[in-house]
């Protein structure tokens, strides 16, 4: 892991046998809502189904790792 403003990247794929794969993970605090960016990839910026300023809780794309136990 790293802090997201850390300056990281790799090289593209240059096998024409192979796929390269990727992951990304994204954690954040109950008190998070969504803002739209024009930088996000599509087509995740528009399929979202959240406006600015929404809950994540209940968010499909963004699902509890750990629920909190009240």
């Amino acid at each position: 892991m790293h802090n997201w403003m850390t300056l990281h990247g790799s090289l593209g794929n240059i096998s024409a046998d192979r796929l390269r794969r990727a992951a990304s993970v994204r954690f954040a605090d109950d008190d998070v809502t969504f803002h739209k960016r024009a930088s996000s990839p599509e087509p995740f910026r528009n399929t979202v189904g959240l406006d600015d300023g929404d809950d994540l809780d209940g968010a499909e794309r963004f699902p509890r790792a750990w629920p909190r136990q009240d």
